[in-house]
């Protein structure tokens, strides 16, 4: 039972790192100064959602097959926990650093205006890159699941 909800939650949290991926983009085009290393960062959010994608795809057929151990059903419930935390981290720092509260009470968005003056993207970037590492090994952990799962597809064939 604990493979549907996990494989509800690897959908869920690809679908956060998709709209992450997406905010970066958006922000490395909306601002003249923006470093290419936030495109890169976009592009590295996005590759670790196409890949929780991919995970949960294999374990959503897992299901009648059984090929997965309970044990390897939590380690996936794991890792994709930590890349949540990554992305709302990220996410965090964004909206930190870009978004403003008017006197009435809304949120609006100062993208050019943050990066341009008050944003320190220097140093923010290497707490985001830090975040990117822990995404990569996390990427690189996935990656080693589903190579797992699929020799042991071939082995059972």
């Amino acid at each position: 039972m604990a493979e549907f909800a996990i494989v509800a939650s690897i959908i869920q949290i690809a679908d956060v790192g998709l709209r992450l991926s997406l905010k970066l983009y958006t922000i490395s085009e909306t601002i003249a100064r923006a470093d290419k290393t936030i495109v890169s960062i976009s592009k590295d959010v996005s590759l670790t959602a196409s890949v929780l994608r991919e995970l949960g795809h294999h374990l959503e057929k897992d299901k009648e097959a059984k090929i997965c151990s309970e044990n390897a059903i939590k380690t996936a419930e794991q890792i994709v926990q930590e890349c949540l935390k990554v992305f709302h981290e990220i996410d965090g720092i964004l909206e930190k650093h870009t978004t403003q509260t008017t006197p009435e009470g809304k949120s609006t968005h100062r993208w050019a205006e943050a990066v341009a003056g008050r944003m320190k993207w220097p140093f923010l970037q290497r707490k985001v890159q830090l975040l990117i590492s822990n995404l990569d090994r996390l990427k690189a952990t996935m990656m080693l699941m589903l190579s797992v799962i699929a020799y042991a597809k071939h082995l059972r064939e």
